[in-house]
């Protein structure tokens, strides 16, 4: 009897891991690559780390399009942490994640991200990354410093007034990276 129960525990598993590994070849066959493996049309990453006394932002963006383009549009994770000094309305941190647009072509020599939700979705913004080594384009890989980080839109409850500037000047508070 107990070798019964053995041979039909042997069988269970022997066709739910048959189903479980043809279920991943058939996944893995029907899925675009992606030269980064985070879509099927994203080309590049960006990521930033900026921290000031009057607050910090970490962004991680996907940057969605094909080789060569200069704008295009990418999904993304925020986190902040604002410290205005005016207490619970106006320090706080958060996280935010959604999609917003790219453009190398209206500010050369920057990375602009427009439409970032920040601050818990009570504000919207506007990032510029520079770019490594002065290009004028995305596609050139590397490290650099410095962020802005513009308010374009705010919500009732938001802790910041539209137009309001985070200014995070070159140097080790303020680091981007774009990576394949």
């Amino acid at each position: 009897m107990k070798r019964h129960a053995i041979t039909r525990v042997l069988a269970a598993l022997a066709v739910t891991g048959g189903t479980a590994l043809g279920a991943i070849v058939i996944g893995a066959g029907s899925a675009s690559a992606s030269p980064t493996g985070y879509g099927h049309d994203t080309v590049y990453q960006v990521a930033t780390s900026a921290n000031a006394s009057s607050g910090s932002f970490w962004f991680w963006g996907a940057l969605d399009g094909s080789p060569g383009n200069t704008s295009g549009t990418l999904t993304y994770q925020e986190a902040d942490c604002i410290h205005l000094g005016g207490g619970a309305f106006t320090d706080a941190a958060a996280h935010d994640a959604g999609s917003a647009t790219w453009s190398t072509v209206q500010n050369p020599g920057f990375l602009t991200i427009t439409g970032i939700n920040i601050i818990a979705n009570t504000a919207t913004a506007t990032i510029k990354v520079p770019l490594p080594s002065g290009s004028t384009t995305v596609h050139a890989l590397g490290h650099s410093s410095g962020l802005l980080v513009t308010v374009t839109a705010v919500a009732a409850t938001s802790p910041v007034p539209n137009g309001y500037q985070f200014n995070f000047a070159p140097g080790p508070s303020s680091q981007n990276q774009i990576a394949p």
